[in-house]
């Protein structure tokens, strides 16, 4: 989705620089999807309000959104790490 936004407002080489340094942050979003703990509506509804403030051209609203959608990795990473330990190295 980010790749979208970026493309829509001619920043698409945003989206290439951090695509070139962001092999960690893609091996944690797809083990996400495999812990049990961490439910997938969550992030399917945060996508789904950040789409509509954005039709509804509210960028206070859609600034809001990513900035909590981007930080729940944080609250979230934990859960992640503890399910799967061996794929991550040196975090600390």
């Amino acid at each position: 989705m980010a790749n979208l936004f970026l493309q829509f407002g001619n920043k698409q080489n945003i989206w290439n620089w951090l695509i070139s340094f962001s092999t960690d942050l893609n091996r944690y979003r797809l083990l996400r999807v495999y812990d049990a703990n961490l439910p997938m509506n969550r992030l399917t509804q945060e996508h789904r309000d950040i789409i509509n403030a954005f039709s509804d051209h509210d960028a206070a609203k859609v600034h809001q959104l990513v900035y909590s959608h981007l930080n729940l990795m944080l609250s979230e990473q934990q859960s992640v790490l503890d399910k799967f330990p061996d794929y991550f190295t040196n975090i600390n």
